[in-house]
């Protein structure tokens, strides 16, 4: 076999060697696995007004969307989304009792879109009518996620990757052009 013939040989087999052992992220796709409140729920004046979705993976922050829909079709939605890892939260403000719509829209941790709703129904009072716990401290413990303690990605698999390609590209050249010059 001849020189040129090996060293191509290696390189593949080093690829090939660098494609198998490294972690390479599943192939499925994340999915929406906790919506809060959930698909068919009631809420009551009581409760929490946020909207939140936690998927199986986490969230790129720049493409959260979250909007929550009255019964009229008007977008009650409050502030911006708040993206904490795998979970994207959005307050809304419940103004008169019916069903309402939490709709997302994400990109997860493998480049994909997701999108997805959830319906619920809001037993609360209409606007301007007075709650009969409005003079009382609620005191709920449920708050929608911090962006604070958002994780920051870990890319380590992939900069190990594109560095040793970089490394088996340029080494392939090194070989090929030394080859070239020894027929010389």
């Amino acid at each position: 076999m001849s020189i040129l013939r090996t060293a191509a040989l290696t390189v593949a087999s080093g690829l090939v060697l660098l494609l198998t052992l490294s972690p390479l992220p599943a192939s499925a796709h994340d999915e929406m696995i906790e919506a809060t409140p959930s698909q068919g729920s009631a809420l009551g004046p009581d409760d929490p007004p946020f909207a939140a979705f936690r998927f199986s993976g986490e969230i790129f922050p720049e493409a959260a969307f979250i909007s929550v829909v009255d019964p009229s079709g008007a977008d009650v939605s409050v502030g911006d989304p708040t993206v904490a890892g795998d979970t994207v939260s959005r307050e809304f403000a419940a103004d008169a009792p019916g069903t309402y719509t939490a709709s997302y829209r994400v990109t997860s941790s493998d480049g994909h879109p997701i999108e997805g709703s959830v319906n619920f129904t809001y037993n609360g009072p209409a606007a301007g009518e007075p709650s009969p716990d409005t003079a009382e401290d609620q005191g709920t413990d449920v708050t929608p996620a911090d962006p604070e303690n958002e994780s920051d990605r870990d890319y380590t698999t992939v900069v190990i990757i594109v560095v040793a390609t970089a490394v088996l590209v340029v080494g392939t050249a090194v070989a090929i052009s030394m080859l070239r010059r020894r027929r010389r």
